[in-house]
């Protein structure tokens, strides 16, 4: 099988699995609590489906692709949000801070990429618009690359406690969205000449996360309480949760004041 046939197949197997999960997460009506990724499954499903059908090689695919992208990058965004109020909905004030930071710290980095381009990007190739959006994209996506981080180290240091269906959706977003950001910037460091092998692996990556959400997610996930984090004695563990909620009730007041 080829390269280009193995990357076809894995499309049209995108396009099913994305299509199941928003299904799933609609008739269990876990879509009311996640609703981002509900979102974000319905218009990656369509948005894949619609460049099957259209040739990649002309301008209507690029302009397909300009205009979807920014949505792309405001559902990332809004995912990550997610995963970060369900994650830490124990500690409403460190849900409610980090995700108040990720939301200006994301607006900040667009404003200054943005803002960077009135010197020129930094190179004179051919297509400066081209260049200039993706300079964005890479900011946008590097910035919620660090953040989706942060929480996967939150996670794995603190025993955290929450229900089955967070912990799925945190680490499976952290698998995905580092997997898809780290094709994009592979593909700008190679160029668009980028080894299909590597996009063949890179997609069936993505396919798998997918259907891990997709075969994980339940509404008795919901009702199963789970404890994040490594293995620590109940000493240990107790320590590094009071810390938690200490810093919690700090965050609490300041946010009160």
């Amino acid at each position: 099988m080829s390269a280009d046939t193995a990357v076809n197949l894995l499309s049209y197997a995108e396009v099913v699995a994305l299509g199941l999960l928003a299904v799933k997460l609609g008739r269990t009506r876990l879509s009311r609590i996640y609703r981002a990724l509900f979102v974000f499954a319905i218009f990656e499903a369509g948005r894949a489906a619609l460049s099957l059908m259209v040739a990649h090689d002309t301008s209507l695919y690029w302009y397909i692709y300009a205009a979807t992208e920014p949505i792309t990058w405001v559902l990332y965004a809004l995912m990550t949000l997610e995963a970060y109020q369900t994650a830490l909905s124990e500690f409403p004030a460190i849900s409610s801070v980090s995700r108040r930071f990720v939301s200006v710290s994301l607006a900040g980095a667009v404003v200054l990429s943005v803002g960077s381009l009135a010197f020129g990007t930094t190179n004179n190739g051919p297509y400066p618009i081209l260049e200039a959006f993706l300079l964005v994209g890479r900011v946008v996506n590097a910035s919620l690359l660090i953040f989706v981080i942060c929480l996967a180290l939150i996670l794995f240091w603190f025993p955290v406690p929450l229900n089955r269906n967070a912990l799925v959706n945190a680490a499976t977003f952290t698998f995905y969205f580092g997997i898809t950001t780290g094709a994009i910037f592979l593909r700008n460091l190679i160029g668009p000449d980028m080894s299909q092998a590597a996009s063949v692996a890179v997609m069936c990556a993505a396919n798998c996360m997918v259907i891990a959400w997709m075969v994980l997610l339940s509404p008795q996930g919901q009702q199963q309480s789970v404890t994040a984090g490594i293995p620590r004695d109940k000493e240990r563990a107790e320590r590094l949760i009071g810390q938690l909620e200490a810093l919690n009730t700090t965050l609490a007041g300041s946010v009160r004041k």
